[in-house]
């Protein structure tokens, strides 16, 4: 079945909606600069000299879409990295990888496959990992305030995955930065949506 996205733009219009209770995406966003860290939020923000606007749009059973503004009114170049982490809930016999190939995280269970990207100015994901959520989700989050994700490329159990987007704005412009959880039956289903969206983001970056 081939994606259709032709109302990609109308969906960006639309606010965040409820998805499905029994099969869902959690999307979460950070930025860090300066050596700080923040969780991101909808509305207008403000960390250090970077001011940002988030907005999350859901595709119902589909998946989850994020869109963050960043601007910088510095009087200097700024150094910037998003964090996003991702759950596909529910969490339960799940496995997990990275890949290379592809540049995205791919999470499966029993029944169904989520596909995990991001995108910054045409440039993929940077850092990223895959690790079991109860485990080692405290230390991931710690390394964050770093700036940094521990890579890890596969995982089993119940799966949380991290990336990172990350870029350099000069004074005085803006840079969008996307993010995207979608789930499907098929690997090829999946991919389907991720090309789509990609080509999307890139047309409206």
């Amino acid at each position: 079945m081939k994606a259709n996205l032709n109302l990609f733009s109308d969906l960006m219009s639309m606010p965040d909606t409820r998805q499905c209770r029994d099969l869902k995406s959690v999307l979460k966003s950070y930025i860090w600069s300066d050596g700080v860290l923040n969780l991101t939020a909808s509305g207008p923000n403000t960390l250090s000299q970077i001011n940002w606007k988030t907005e999350s749009f859901s595709f119902g059973t589909k998946g989850k879409v994020l869109r963050i503004e960043m601007f910088n009114h510095s009087s200097i170049t700024r150094h910037v990295k998003l964090f996003f982490e991702s759950e596909f809930i529910p969490q339960y016999q799940q496995y997990a990888y990275i890949s290379p190939q592809n540049d995205c995280i791919f999470i499966f269970n029993e029944k169904n496959i989520q596909l995990v990207n991001g995108t910054i100015n045409g440039e993929p994901i940077k850092q990223c990992a895959v690790f079991p959520a109860f485990e080692l989700k405290k230390k991931m989050k710690a390394n964050l305030k770093k700036g940094k994700i521990e890579y890890k490329p596969i995982a089993r159990g119940a799966i949380s995955s991290m990336f990172s987007l990350e870029t350099e704005i000069p004074q005085g412009e803006s840079v969008t930065a996307w993010a995207w959880a979608v789930q499907g039956k098929t690997n090829h289903e999946v991919l389907q949506w991720n090309d789509e969206i990609k080509k999307n983001v890139l047309a409206l970056s």
